[in-house]
């Protein structure tokens, strides 16, 4: 499944649907505050988020509603991941670094270890399969 955090960019779900290979990929989403996604993400399916970095957090860009480490954590654990999630995130955050993944590690636990992956270089919100040399592992 792709999530796309970045609410000000129109359209972005409709290009990701037309581009991205679902077989890979999964269904893509644009982030709405209320909507729980769990049920849309398979137990062992990966979750690809799609955000810009302001700083030491990811979401929507300047002036709107965006995720610390720490908030990402809970909003994933209550509205996204399923129930024994054994799938792999891969969060592609243009300006965003290592240490956001990082920390996003610590704050969902050690289950979680080789597990979340970052690029934080992408351009025009592009989503590299996993596989791909450019994803960076979080470490604790």
């Amino acid at each position: 499944m792709i999530l796309n955090l970045n609410t000000e960019t129109v359209g972005v779900v409709d290009k990701v649907y037309r581009n991205y290979h679902r077989g890979i990929y999964g269904l893509p989403f644009h982030y709405q505050e209320h909507d729980s996604y769990a049920g849309n993400l398979a137990q062992g399916e990966n979750l690809f988020i799609s955000a810009q970095s302001v700083g030491s957090t990811i979401g929507f860009g300047h002036g709107n509603q965006n995720f610390s480490p720490e908030e990402l954590a809970l909003w994933l654990t209550d509205c996204v991941l399923p129930w024994n999630y054994g799938g792999h995130i891969f969060i592609s955050a243009n300006g965003s670094s290592r240490c956001y993944i990082n920390q996003l590690l610590l704050e969902l636990g050690s289950d979680f270890s080789n597990r979340i992956f970052g690029m934080f270089c992408s351009q025009g919100h592009h989503i590299e399969p996993p596989g791909y040399k450019g994803w960076i592992t979080a470490l604790i």
